[in-house]
């Protein structure tokens, strides 16, 4: 059963570019480090795709659209969960939780949809994953992880509580997701 998931498409060059940049940063920093100390983002977007694949081969998720609008309407609801939580502490609400891990997992598989000219998207919408799932940064797990681990889950990990509350004190980095959210909606509404 645990057969190796090797990643594809937009994930692949975002994996690549992600691992490159991490190679020309440790350059100069010891070399005892273990993949996983050098490279939590590429753990983070294996589990990732991991829980993407659960949840998609779930029959009772209606599948994606594969046009602009459902990529607008996934980053719409992504908005939707920061402005909530910039709103109130949702961190122990676990509706919340299952609406924000619905709307993660949504649009990182939206990605695969992105028309691969339009670089500004392409590069906009994985920044923005990206911040989004790694924050915070420097620790053992970010909450990309927590949102792409435990999506579907009844029960909310310690960890993730406490992430979630802290974002919800941190109104000015939820502010700056909900404008390159709008940004990305606005681009892809225009083109």
């Amino acid at each position: 059963m645990g057969g190796h998931i090797e990643p594809t498409g937009l994930y692949k060059d975002w994996l690549t570019t992600q691992r490159v940049e991490e190679i020309r940063k440790e350059r100069g920093e010891e070399l005892e480090k273990t993949a996983a100390q050098k490279s939590p983002d590429l753990l983070l977007f294996a589990g990732l795709l991991l829980r993407t694949r659960k949840i998609f081969n779930n029959t009772s998720l209606v599948p994606i659209s594969e046009t602009p609008s459902a990529l607008i309407s996934h980053l719409v609801d992504l908005k939707n969960c920061l402005l909530e939580l910039h709103k109130t502490d949702q961190s122990q609400n676990i509706d919340f939780v299952q609406k924000f891990t619905d709307s993660w997992t949504r649009l990182i598989h939206a990605m695969e949809w992105i028309n691969r000219k339009d670089m500004i998207a392409i590069t906009a919408t994985s920044a923005l994953l990206g911040a989004i799932g790694s924050y915070p940064l420097n620790q053992e797990h970010s909450l990309g992880f927590y949102l792409s681990r435990f999506a579907g889950e009844k029960w909310l990990p310690f960890p993730l509580i406490e992430l979630l509350s802290s974002l919800n004190t941190n109104k000015k980095l939820l502010m700056e997701w909900v404008r390159t959210v709008d940004a990305l909606i606005s681009h892809l509404s225009n083109s």
